[in-house]
């Protein structure tokens, strides 16, 4: 499966999350936060690919936010390898 995440105008951590509720199958009690999207993306079964489509327009929209996004996305991949990000 392959989930593309259009981070375009993106502006804010509330919108991020509400683009991976969009677009991921999430759960219901999906936190909206960091520690839940590495719950979720950790137990993901696949193989799975997530393209994020314009990450580098919304590193400058929230510096230190996609930094932090980034580094996690490197940890999911590391704890789930059917996961492609």
């Amino acid at each position: 499966m392959r989930y593309e995440i259009d981070l375009d105008n993106i502006t804010t951590k509330m919108q991020f999350h509400e683009k991976i509720r969009e677009t991921i199958p999430c759960p219901d009690y999906y936190g909206g936060n960091l520690d839940a999207l590495y719950d979720v993306l950790t137990e993901m079964s696949g193989p799975i690919e997530i393209v994020f489509l314009n990450f580098r327009e919304f590193t400058h929209q929230l510096p230190g936010f996609g930094e932090v996004v980034e580094h996690l996305c490197a940890d999911v991949q590391a704890e789930n390898p059917e996961l492609v990000i």
